[in-house]
């Protein structure tokens, strides 16, 4: 078993980082509430739950209570409970003090546009 509150702290990550959802750890009403409350879609859902999964290295069972994925704390819970691994910790990013920064790249006979999101000191731009 890991702790719980490490565990919420990497969902959350993953869950903004790889979903687009952004739950805010201070808020227990959140945490609390329905997943969709906090604007998860159920696209969003199977990915959330495939996420959880593959990062935390456990499997869903049919047999498991549909209460175990019906709030953020709940997953928490479960997935502290049942996971194998932790993953990689997830950098969130401040609020306010992220920047995309922009660069081709040339790729085989074609040139792709990569994406680096840098921290910049408050106040820089």
């Amino acid at each position: 078993m890991y702790d719980e509150h490490e565990v919420a702290g990497r969902l959350a990550a993953l869950l903004e980082s790889e979903v687009g959802v952004r739950l805010d750890l201070d808020d227990a009403a959140a945490r609390a509430g329905s997943l969709w409350n906090i604007g998860l879609t159920s696209a969003g859902f199977v990915r959330l739950l495939t996420m959880v999964e593959e990062e935390f290295g456990l499997e869903w069972d049919l047999d498991d209570s549909v209460d175990a994925v019906s709030t953020f704390d709940n997953l928490a819970a479960h997935a502290a409970r049942n996971a194998t691994r932790l993953p990689d910790a997830v950098p969130v990013p401040e609020v306010g003090s992220i920047e995309a920064v922009f660069a081709d790249t040339a790729v085989g006979d074609g040139a792709l546009g990569e994406t680096a999101l840098v921290k910049t000191p408050s106040g820089s731009r």
